[in-house]
C-alpha cells in the first residue's frame, strides 16, 4: 500500500519485518499489531485441534487437548472472543491509529467477501496472524493437486467422486439433509450432508 504522500507499507511473510513497516508509520500500532498478532495466535493454536478432527463430533482427545491449550492461553481468549464476535472495522478502528495501516488491514479483512462491518466476522484478521506461525503452501502443481489428493483417499476409501452431477433438491427429514435428488432424478442419500 502507498499512500498521496508516498507512504509504504508491506505486508510480508516474516511477522519482524512487517512490524517494521507498520513502525515507520506508527510506533504504536506497530506495538498494537504485535500484541494483536499474540492475542489471535494463542487462540489459533487453541482452536486448530478441533479443525483437524470431524466437524461434529469431535474427539475427547480433541475436546481435552483444546481445553488445555486454552487453559494455557487463557489471558488472550477473552480478547480474541471480542474480536471474533466484532466486526473487521470495529477492530481496525479501536486497535489502530495509522489510516494507512487500517487501509491495508481493511483490504486483508475484505478477502472475507463480507462487508466491513459484518458483525462476528472480525476473526478474518486472525488469519494473517496465522500465517505467521504457520506459513501457506502450495502443492506442488497447483492447487488442483489437492482436490486430486483428496479425491485419491476418497476414492481409496470406497468413495465414488461424481462431477457434472447437478444437483436439483436437498433431501431433508425431521430437519437433517440425508441426499440429493440430481437433476436427473437420481436420488443420492448418505449418512451426512455437507456442503
Amino acid at each position: 500500500y502507498v499512500n498521496h504522500d508516498g507512504a509504504s507499507i508491506g505486508m510480508w511473510a516474516d511477522r519482524a519485518r512487517t512490524q517494521a513497516e507498520i513502525a515507520h508509520l506508527s510506533r504504536r500500532d506497530a506495538d498494537s499489531f504485535a500484541k494483536f498478532c499474540d492475542m489471535m495466535t494463542e487462540a489459533w493454536w487453541a482452536l486448530m485441534p478441533y479443525f483437524q478432527d470431524h466437524p461434529t463430533r469431535p474427539s475427547a482427545k480433541t475436546v481435552g487437548q483444546m481445553l488445555w491449550r486454552a487453559a494455557k492461553g487463557r489471558r488472550s481468549l477473552r480478547g480474541a472472543v471480542k474480536v471474533f464476535l466484532s466486526s473487521p472495522q470495529q477492530v481496525i478502528e479501536e486497535r489502530f491509529e495509522s489510516e494507512e495501516v487500517k487501509a491495508v488491514l481493511a483490504n486483508l479483512a475484505a478477502w472475507s467477501m463480507l462487508p466491513l462491518q459484518e458483525d462476528g466476522s472480525g476473526g478474518v484478521l486472525a488469519m494473517m496472524c496465522s500465517y505467521f506461525k504457520w506459513p501457506v503452501t502450495r502443492p506442488v502443481g497447483g492447487s488442483g493437486q489437492f482436490t486430486a489428493a483428496l479425491a485419491a483417499c476418497a476414492r481409496a476409501h470406497g468413495g465414488e467422486i461424481r462431477t457434472d452431477a447437478p444437483v436439483q433438491e436437498i433431501l431433508v427429514h425431521d430437519g437433517a439433509a440425508y441426499g440429493v435428488r440430481l437433476r436427473s432424478g437420481e436420488q443420492l442419500t448418505a449418512r451426512h450432508v455437507i456442503g
